[in-house]
């Protein structure tokens, strides 16, 4: 069963967010969130469906000022759904959605941060051939004008604040082989600008197929 992109959206603003999905998600499609805030508080991301996210280290860069983290659910709930993200506290925040169909558990995840226009999650070496690598990159700073995704992957949601002072992306792209991949991009700015960031990479298994021909669905939070 071949992995692919189903549909995404992304919400700026402060303290808490919620965005409604544009279409209704089928069951057992896998669902991915991610967020950021320029908060250590504990993130909180519930749904409409009552789906059960699990997720990622809170990913928390003291140089930036902002925390970063990703939740998933491998085996959601069909019909219509609006995502909802609790920051913790009054703060600016970012909340992108995503579907993807094909997919089955999380394997493996590295991040890193930095303070250059180039920006580098570190190596996730993957255990399976087919794989949905899903990079997430966030950072604050100065005069920042544009945010674009690495080589070989394809943009999910990405934005630069009205401020000028942070940015996000969200990047995808899917693997037929086993191998070493890092979430890239590259951020933009105008003469004089600061910036620091945090990435993060996770790579998700393809749904096998048994040699009987059935599927097995390994996901969690039907």
């Amino acid at each position: 069963m071949a992995i692919s992109f189903v549909q995404s959206g992304s919400l700026t603003g402060s303290n808490g967010l919620s965005l409604a999905f544009s279409g209704s998600n089928s069951g057992g499609n896998c669902l991915v969130v991610a967020v950021m805030a320029n908060t250590n508080a504990t993130f909180v991301v519930s749904d409409t469906q009552g789906n059960a996210y699990q997720h990622l280290s809170a990913f928390f860069d003291s140089s930036a000022a902002i925390q970063m983290q990703i939740f998933y659910v491998t085996s959601c709930r069909a019909g219509a759904n609006t995502v909802s993200f609790n920051p913790g506290t009054t703060t600016v925040s970012a909340l992108a959605i995503h579907e993807f169909f094909g997919v089955s558990s999380l394997d493996v995840s590295a991040s890193a941060s930095g303070s250059s226009t180039i920006v580098d999650s570190g190596p996730a070496t993957t255990t399976a051939a087919s794989e949905l690598i899903l990079g997430y990159i966030a950072g604050q700073g100065t005069n920042l004008v544009s945010i674009t995704e690495g080589a070989g992957f394809t943009r999910g949601q990405g934005s630069v604040f009205s401020t000028n002072t942070a940015v996000f992306l969200t990047e995808y792209q899917i693997v037929n082989n086993t191998g070493s991949y890092d979430a890239t991009g590259t951020v933009g700015a105008q003469k004089g600008f600061s910036f620091t960031w945090g990435a993060e990479i996770s790579a998700f298994k393809g749904v096998t197929v048994s040699s009987g021909g059935s599927l097995c669905l390994m996901g969690v939070g039907a």
